[in-house]
């Protein structure tokens, strides 16, 4: 965020800082649960283990003070497995796009890649 220092009116110094935004994790699950890219995911996952855990995972995540890398990949882990169930074709552009407004507008630490599965940043 650029920040702008003024004197008498005129502008005498200028600078960045940096703004760490913390992770919503309680609106991630409940953008997820309504978003209709989610549901045809869960539909067509063919893993129904791996679906029960991913939905636990979440909402460990959410009661967390502190969320580790290890915490991350663990999620990571298990929503590629759920990805990895999904028949080719069923899940689309749209839904691709979908789930990266999710992610994005609720500050998690990753996204989506083309192949639907999650790059932690």
């Amino acid at each position: 965020m650029k920040i702008e220092s003024y004197f008498d009116g005129e502008l005498i110094k200028t600078g960045e800082i940096n703004v760490v935004l913390s992770p919503d994790f309680t609106g991630f699950i409940n953008r997820m649960l309504l978003a209709n890219s989610y549901t045809k995911l869960l539909i067509n996952s063919t893993n129904q283990q791996a679906k029960s855990r991913l939905e636990l995972a979440a909402v460990r995540l959410e009661l967390k003070s502190e969320i580790s890398n290890q915490d991350m990949e663990t999620f990571k882990l298990i929503w590629d497995a759920v990805i990895g169930t999904i028949p080719i074709n069923i899940i689309d552009n749209q839904d691709l796009i979908e789930l990266r407004e999710i992610a994005e507008s609720t500050n998690m630490p990753f996204a989506f890649g083309l192949d639907f599965k999650i790059e932690l940043q």
